[in-house]
């Protein structure tokens, strides 16, 4: 059954109101602020830690633990979120340092270390880090780049360089920087639920880089690449993931951006055909096809960087 090739700029709202909300939002954030703010956190952190788990442990573990002993590392989590990422290390470090722009997940990550004095929390944009030169002995940032992506021109990566250069310029020299994303072809290919949303994910895959770019972009900041791997057995909504109704179900769709590009005529598309597919006993073998592409490519990749001595 073909899907809809609806428009992701196809909106209910009239043109004018929407010229207002672009005015408004142009004088109160910047560009990466904007970008960031694609998906309204605010009301999904809530659902955030219930369908997303945390990928990429093993690989900034090993990272994080060749700077030296672990219980001795200050430790940056740029773009924190709920503080998933925090919660695996907080208890192997000295102590953690969690950014983020939305309060609403730093309301949710502030419950769950309110009582943690090695957890500290700053609101703030990854643009300009409010955090001390020469503060960390490590940082990491886990799928946060696209959201600092904007619009589809050969500049559409500043904000993501801009992140680099203040990541850079936190870290002590010796340090390291681990950085966790979905390139274009995982983005794709990675998630079995892509094919169904094939509008949404082509906007998606324009704020990607793929590793090449990024692998410039750090080195424009200073970095030199250490690794790159892609995580081949690791999926970002863990065992939620292969649910073949979760496109029907929001909290479901909450756990991944992509879903917050979706126009409503190709999201009500997407779910007539699952739930066709569900009745007519199809999905399963529909999901293990697509999910022969994922594990070839991965659904996400870490790259390693250290800023030298």
């Amino acid at each position: 059954m073909p899907l809809s090739s609806a428009s992701f700029f196809s909106f209910e709202t009239p043109p004018s109101s929407l010229s207002y909300l672009f005015i408004i939002m142009s004088e109160l954030y910047t560009p990466e602020e904007r970008s960031a703010e694609y998906e309204n956190y605010s009301k999904t952190s809530s659902q955030y830690d219930a369908t997303r788990v945390e990928v990429g442990i093993e690989f900034m573990t090993a990272a994080f633990a060749s700077v030296g002993p672990m219980a001795k590392l200050n430790l940056l989590d740029a773009g924190c979120g709920t503080g998933s990422y925090i919660d695996a290390f907080r208890g192997k470090v000295q102590g953690v340092v969690g950014v983020d722009l939305n309060q609403g997940m730093l309301d949710q990550a502030e419950r769950k270390f309110q009582d943690d004095p090695n957890v500290t929390l700053k609101q703030g944009s990854l643009v300009d880090i409010p955090c001390e030169d020469n503060q960390f002995d490590a940082a990491m940032c886990n799928q946060v780049i696209h959201h600092l992506a904007e619009g589809e021109g050969e500049e559409r990566f500043q904000g993501i360089q801009k992140l680099a250069n203040e990541v850079f310029r936190v870290l002590r020299p010796g340090a390291v920087f681990t950085l966790n994303l979905s390139t274009p072809e995982q983005t794709e290919d990675g998630f079995w639920w892509a094919s169904l949303i094939p509008d949404a994910v082509e906007v998606m895959t324009k704020r990607c880089p793929n590793v090449s770019e990024l692998h410039e972009m750090l080195s424009n900041a200073g970095f030199t690449i250490i690794q790159t791997t892609a995580l081949k057995d690791e999926v970002l909504q863990g065992e939620n993931y292969l649910d073949p109704r979760g496109p029907l179900k929001s909290e479901w769709r909450d756990g991944d951006s992509t879903w917050s590009l979706v126009s409503e005529s190709e999201l009500s598309t997407a779910m007539k055909f699952v739930e066709e597919m569900n009745s007519d006993g199809k999905m399963p073998s529909y999901i293990d096809d697509r999910e022969q592409r994922r594990q070839q490519v991965g659904q996400t990749t870490s790259i390693l960087a250290l800023k030298a001595e």
